[in-house]
């Protein structure tokens, strides 16, 4: 597997997690977030890595991919903790059971005031 092979492949892992975020979302009440991420951060296709991203532009594709996956997962987790901060637990036990591979960019999506709460 190539670089932008693995790339690609994060980015899947990244998308697929905020999917899970959005479903788990809905089961909970936020009826809609599937569609109100959808409108504001669009998708990425179903496919392989050939399939979906142009081999004579891997670079441009894999760009567009990876802001529209991060937009999703962070637009997601947003969405949820400003709903009710209580979402931020699950959620952080989710991307750390499940994201190793994602770290850096789920990171930067969740909440710093849970841990600084009792710092002074």
């Amino acid at each position: 597997m190539d670089s932008h092979e693995q790339l690609f492949a994060k980015i899947q892992l990244l998308n697929s997690m905020a999917g899970q975020i959005i479903a788990y979302g809905e089961q909970c009440g936020a009826s809609g977030l599937s569609d109100y991420v959808d409108m504001n951060c669009g998708g990425i296709p179903d496919g392989e890595y050939v399939q979906v991203v142009d081999q004579t532009a891997p670079e441009q594709f894999l760009s567009m991919y990876q802001k529209i996956a991060e937009n999703r997962f962070s637009l997601a987790v947003k969405t949820l903790v400003k709903a009710n901060p209580a979402f931020l637990e699950p959620i952080e036990e989710y991307c750390e059971r499940d994201g190793a591979d994602c770290r850096d960019w789920w990171e930067s999506c969740l909440p710093r005031g849970k841990d600084n709460e009792h710092s002074d």
